[in-house]
């Protein structure tokens, strides 16, 4: 729960850079490449960063929540696997001895922005795979491999927004005591990126961006009777968030030299 909390929070913020971004830029952005990167950048660029921080914050948070129980005798080094919103395949990983363990996780959002002179739409993927091992009962130590895909069509230029690239993200999690623990990631991503527009004219160029981002949380756990049943477990969290990535400057199909783009948030 934790984690898709801090998930929300963090759309909810790139949502909002996203629309300051698009008062500022679409009016241009039909004809101006730069203005047109900038304008998808600042949505697409954080919402991806913020989906692997989310998936590494699942992760840890399933491992290293204070007062989860394992689901059988067996420990961590089963070498589990995780897939999808949560969801475990074999032995429950919280609350378990020391030991080694491998997930698997995914994500999918869909990328939409109706502002007139600004209109796209699409999709950005992530999938990232772990190991991580756990030093002692309180404190998680691991690393993260993703891999990312943008497909967006921008309708403003009539044109198209594509990036595939890696990350590696080496994050930590450790127990404060029975219900409060803290979580750390820190991450770098290297992506190749594709445009293209076809109003006024056609026109294609290409770039790679720089990525990092970092993202930390401490969250408080609560367990509750609701009517005499166990098992409703409430976990606040304050967190904070951070990306910064920079697109390089090139030259498109028009021979045009287009200024590298930056996108931060905060």
């Amino acid at each position: 729960m934790a984690a898709r909390m801090f998930l929300a929070f963090v759309a909810l913020a790139s949502l909002s850079a996203g629309l300051l971004a698009a008062d500022g830029v679409q009016a241009s952005a039909v004809n101006n490449q730069r203005e047109a990167n900038s304008l998808v950048s600042s949505v697409a660029t954080i919402d991806a960063a913020a989906a692997m921080a989310g998936m590494i914050g699942a992760q840890i948070n399933s491992t290293i929540q204070p007062g989860t129980t394992a689901a059988s005798g067996q420990d961590r080094a089963s070498a589990t696997a995780y897939l999808g919103s949560g969801r475990q395949s074999g032995v429950a990983a919280g609350g378990q001895s020391e030991g080694l363990g491998v997930w698997a996780r995914g994500s999918w959002s869909i990328m939409d922005n109706s502002e007139t002179g600004g209109e796209y739409d699409g999709t950005v993927s992530n999938f990232g795979v772990g190991v991580d091992y756990k030093v002692t009962d309180t404190v998680l130590l691991g690393v993260a491999l993703g891999w990312e895909n943008m497909n967006i069509d921008t309708a403003f230029n009539r044109g198209t927004y594509e990036g595939a690239g890696f990350t590696i993200a080496p994050y930590i999690g450790v127990n404060l005591s029975d219900q409060l623990y803290v979580s750390a990631v820190a991450g770098y991503s290297d992506i190749d990126y594709d445009f293209t527009r076809t109003l006024n004219g056609s026109v294609t160029g290409a770039t790679s961006g720089k990525r990092k981002f970092a993202s930390a949380n401490a969250t408080y756990t609560v367990d509750k009777d609701v009517h005499g049943v166990d098992g409703l477990r409430l976990s606040p969290l304050a967190g904070i968030f951070w990306v910064s990535e920079k697109q390089q400057v090139y030259t498109d199909s028009n021979s045009t030299v287009v200024d590298g783009n930056t996108t931060e948030l905060p």
